[in-house]
């Protein structure tokens, strides 16, 4: 009989079968992990029961704190995450689960390879005098979960100067941000991410879950426990389903399908 805490012998075949692509260069290996979470998302999802709602967050008032369950890290360039923790952006070009709630962290520094638009660079440097070059003083207390997704058909500049025009995505340079960050992806999948302000301190925590790893670009890693906190929402409901009724009527202008809710 099978034991089902083994893997089975076309799990191993598997395995061995792609050892000889274990010295890929860093890029094709991160495109490797984008495939492989693509394929994941797309031929999982209906066969795995949900994940448990979040203690009623429908049912919930807004403003009314909800009890969260932090179990990963997501580190973004820091125009972005300040912006979405402000409630000033829900998207970004991102692929994370959407079982999960994810401490967020500002990358150090500047961009290495997307060019900011002006008021992006007004952004960064206001941000660079309130909480420094690193955004050290940020407060390490807010969490995102996926709220709604698409995978994009028309990847075009034109699309993403649309993007900037209703705000949706106002800080990066259409051309040299996000059309050239998706434009060798697969799949290209935009997200809107719904943020809260919790009541734990990712930064002062003497046991931090966040380890910084020597990874490329020094990814960032959770590791231990996972953290139970409660959380208020930055963006009430209303506010949010305003964002995604804008962001569909541009994505159907240009093509693209409507997002998907998680």
């Amino acid at each position: 009989m099978n034991n089902p805490n083994q893997p089975s012998a076309a799990f191993r075949e598997l395995v061995k079968s792609l050892k000889p692509y274990h010295s890929l260069p860093q890029n094709e290996a991160e495109m490797f992990k984008d495939f492989v979470n693509a394929l994941y998302e797309t031929w999982w999802p209906a066969k795995t029961p949900p994940a448990p709602p979040t203690p009623s967050e429908s049912s919930k008032q807004d403003g009314e704190q909800i009890n969260i369950t932090v179990s990963d890290v997501h580190r973004n360039e820091q125009v972005n995450i300040v912006a979405l923790c402000r409630g000033l952006q829900v998207i970004l070009c991102s692929k994370l689960f959407h079982r999960k709630y994810f401490a967020l962290v500002p990358q150090k520094g500047g961009s290495a390879f997307w060019d900011l638009n002006q008021e992006g660079e007004a952004s960064q440097g206001r941000n660079h005098i309130e909480f420094g070059y690193n955004l050290e003083r940020f407060p390490r207390i807010y969490v995102a979960r996926v709220y709604a997704y698409v995978d994009l058909n028309n990847n075009s500049v034109e699309f993403w100067e649309d993007m900037l025009s209703a705000g949706l995505f106002k800080y990066w340079d259409p051309e040299k941000g996000p059309y050239a960050y998706c434009k060798n992806k697969w799949p290209k999948k935009v997200q809107m991410l719904r943020v809260y302000e919790v009541d734990y301190d990712f930064a002062s925590n003497s046991n931090s879950n966040i380890v910084q790893t020597n990874k490329y670009r020094h990814a960032l890693e959770w590791r231990g426990n996972e953290v139970h906190c409660h959380g208020i929402p930055v963006l009430d409901d209303n506010q949010m389903e305003q964002q995604r009724a804008t962001f569909d009527e541009v994505l159907q202008k240009h093509g693209n399908p409507p997002t998907n809710r998680v």
